[in-house]
Formats: C-alpha cells, structure tokens, sequence
C-alpha cells in the first residue's frame, strides 16, 4: 500500500479518543478521526485546509460532528493563521517511515552510481563480463550493501522510536544543523513540521537570530516552537534584523521600564499635577498591558 502510516492496535484507549468514545459521537467520532487521518496522509506535508463541510461531503458525515472531532478534543493542531490543521502524531509517525525511505533510496542511488557511473574500471552495461567471477563479485557486493542497508535503517528506527527527537538529521550535512542540535536538546519531539519551519525562519531571518530567539524561549521555559516564532515576528515587525540589534533593543526597553513611581512625562499626564484624580501613574509610557506584550513578544 502507498499510503501506509503505522497504527497502534490500544489507539482506541488513548486518553483523548476515550473522550470522543465516551461523548454524544461514540464509536462514530473514533470512526471519523481515523478517516480524517487517513485524509491528512494523502495530503501535502500532512496538513489540510480547515473546510468542515468539504469533509464532510467526503466522509458522508455530519459537519457538526467532522469540527467536534476536530476542534473539541485537542486531536489536531491549527497553524498560527487557523485556515490549516495537523495531527502531530501522525507527522511524528510520518517522520519515522518518510527516513527510512529517504535512506533506502539514498543507498539505492549511491550503489548504482558505485557500480555503474563512478568506476574507472567497471564496463558499461551493455558489455558483457569475459569473467563469471566478476558476475559473481558484483551479487556478492550488492548483498553486502543491502545488508548494510537494512542494519541502518533498523538503526534509525530504533533511535528514532526511543527519541522522536532524532530525524536522522545528525546524519546529514544541513546548513542549519546547529539549529536542529539546539532543538533537540532544549525542545519536545521534532517533527516533520517543525523541522520545515525551522529551515523556512532560518533562510528568513539568519541561523544566528532564529538561535537567539530558541534561547529566549529556553529561558522563559516555554517548550512551544509557534512562541519562537512569535518571537521572531516581533521583531521583524521592529526592523530588527541582527541579534545585536536584539540586544540593543532589550536594553533600551528595560532602562524605560525601570523608572518607578509616576511619570510626569506620560503626555496623558499633560497640565494635570500628581494629586489630581485624573493623572495616570505608570512606568514609564507604558500601561501594565503594554508591558506585559512587550514582555511576551521579547520572551522575558
């Protein structure tokens, strides 16, 4: 089968679909879920666009009941702009099959180019061997590469089934890798969704700024990636473009911010002497919400 993603046979007594078991949907919602994601294995990335009824229609279900199984039990996961949803179980499944994959295919091409277009001695295909000895050699070293494969690729899998973390990444040459190490090591489970938009923000807005906002989020012990990029908007939107200029920022806010007692500087404050029950105290130009945005956008 094509479209094969693995299946735990106790799914059914997992927390949350105990939840959709035990609601008005019964064994029809448990249905519905898996149907839903079976739809988001046939999608690009894993992700579909948030349109119930279209769902529906495919399902031949209720659309009420297709945004209950959606929406109610913490099964999906929306992106920051709501119009698409994921299940990060089955991209963390995905991630697991779509490696080993990658590797089998990898050595395919690595074995055909070692046999056939990267030896100066080896004869084109179309000549025959003048020595049963070297047909012999050849099956021999094919096997041998396949058993190697295999051994890999069982390597990989138990790695990456003890720390969802580990996407073989390590194993690859990657321009970011310094990012994805960082990751692993400070954040939950890496998955396929993550790991594009790690290299997406990192093309954006540098290696060395995307680490910086990591760090912050570390400090703030928040474990959510959608924070670090909460993170690096903000300052996108404030024309910060180095870490160096992240820090500069961070220094001018808290000098601002360190000034205690009222402000006579507030411009709301304008004409108005500190007695008088209309003036604002604060600190300075900034009201509590407006601090703790701030705060929240720099990841203090």
């Amino acid at each position: 089968m094509n479209n094969y993603f693995s299946h735990d046979s106790n799914a059914r007594n997992d927390v949350k679909l105990i939840q959709v078991r035990m609601s008005k949907l019964g064994v029809s919602g448990y249905g519905i879920y898996w149907m839903i994601i079976e739809r988001l294995r046939e999608e690009p990335n894993y992700t579909s666009i948030k349109d119930y009824n279209a769902i529906a229609f495919d399902l031949r279900v209720d659309t009420s009941d297709v945004k209950s199984v959606i929406e109610d039990f913490g099964l999906f996961v929306f992106t920051d702009d709501g119009k698409y949803f994921y299940s990060e179980s089955l991209i963390n499944r995905m991630a697991i099959k779509d490696a080993k994959q990658s590797k089998l295919s990898e050595a395919g091409k690595k074995g055909a180019k070692k046999r056939w277009g990267n030896d100066k001695d080896s004869h084109p295909i179309a000549t025959p061997s003048k020595n049963d000895s070297k047909k012999r050699k050849v099956k021999v070293s094919k096997e041998k590469v396949n058993k190697e494969n295999i051994s890999k690729d069982d390597a990989v899998v138990t790695n990456t089934s003890s720390n969802n973390r580990d996407s073989g990444l390590n194993e690859t040459k990657n321009p970011h890798q310094q990012l994805f190490d960082f990751y692993a090591e400070n954040f939950p489970s890496m998955s396929t969704f993550v790991i594009q938009s790690i290299e997406y923000d990192a093309n954006d807005y540098g290696d060395e700024l995307v680490l910086y906002a990591m760090q912050k989020a570390v400090l703030k012990n928040v474990s959510n990636y959608k924070y670090v990029q909460g993170i690096l908007n903000g300052w996108d939107k404030d024309g910060i473009k180095t870490v160096t200029q992240a820090k500069q920022q961070e220094t001018q806010f808290k000098a601002k911010t360190a000034v205690k007692g009222n402000n006579d500087d507030d411009p709301r404050n304008k004409g108005l002497a500190p007695d008088d029950p209309n003036y604002r105290p604060g600190r300075g130009n900034y009201t509590n919400a407006e601090l703790k945005a701030n705060h929240d956008r720099l990841g203090w």
